[in-house]
């Protein structure tokens, strides 16, 4: 019996919104653009364990009814409220997919 490993690289960024250029703003930080268009934004209220629930819902029960296709940006999450505010249960998490 074989078994192989897959390494998979998975980069995340964090962004907040700013209007002004950043004192300092030096690697690793950089300054992005969230692309215009349509997207599709699914609210997940719950534990941020629990989201990989509602990405698996949207690929794969929304999108192919939707008759939509995903675009080639990158998606996005808003989190719209603190968990040191509010118990996991509480937590209220936008999640945007452009869309083509």
């Amino acid at each position: 019996m074989s078994i192989s490993t897959i390494r998979i690289s998975c980069r995340r960024k964090s962004c907040a919104p700013s209007p002004v250029r950043l004192a300092g703003q030096e690697p690793p930080f950089e300054r992005q653009t969230i692309d215009g268009g349509e997207y599709a934004v699914l609210r997940h209220n719950g534990p941020y364990a629990d989201m990989h629930k509602a990405y698996q819902w949207l690929y794969a029960e929304w999108l192919p009814k939707s008759g939509r296709q995903i675009k080639d940006s990158g998606m996005f999450e808003e989190y719209l409220n603190n968990p040191r505010d509010v118990p996991p249960t509480e937590l209220l998490t936008d999640i945007y997919m452009p869309l083509a």
